[in-house]
């Protein structure tokens, strides 16, 4: 087993589910949350190796938020997804690695380096 956990923010349930059926037979524990909010407190409580979030959240933009993270937690891979237009300089300058939606399961595999 891998032992290695993965928190999902995604507003999306269905993707949450998809992400966790597809992750958890190779190993990962994973966790969700489907805004900013919960997203923060399970961060603080779970402490994952691995952070999946989208842009447009509920409650904010989750890439203003994983750049937040980003400045705490240095050693948290943080993978951020949307469909929509983005702001490049914003995840190159804090090296946030980008998945555009629709997510192939091959886009999975590379994000957490196991593709």
């Amino acid at each position: 087993m891998l032992n290695k956990t993965i928190l999902i923010i995604d507003d999306e349930q269905d993707l949450c589910e998809l992400f966790t059926m597809y992750l958890q037979p190779k190993g990962y524990t994973v966790y969700t949350a489907n805004n900013i909010d919960v997203g923060r407190k399970s961060i603080a409580s779970i402490s994952p190796d691995i952070l999946f979030i989208d842009n447009n959240l509920p409650d904010g933009l989750g890439w203003r938020f994983a750049v937040e993270i980003s400045e705490t937690h240095k050693n948290l891979r943080i993978i951020c997804m949307s469909a929509f237009d983005y702001d490049t300089d914003i995840t190159n300058s804090h090296k946030l690695k980008i998945i555009e939606k629709p997510i192939k399961l091959s886009d999975i595999d590379e994000a957490i380096g196991a593709g």
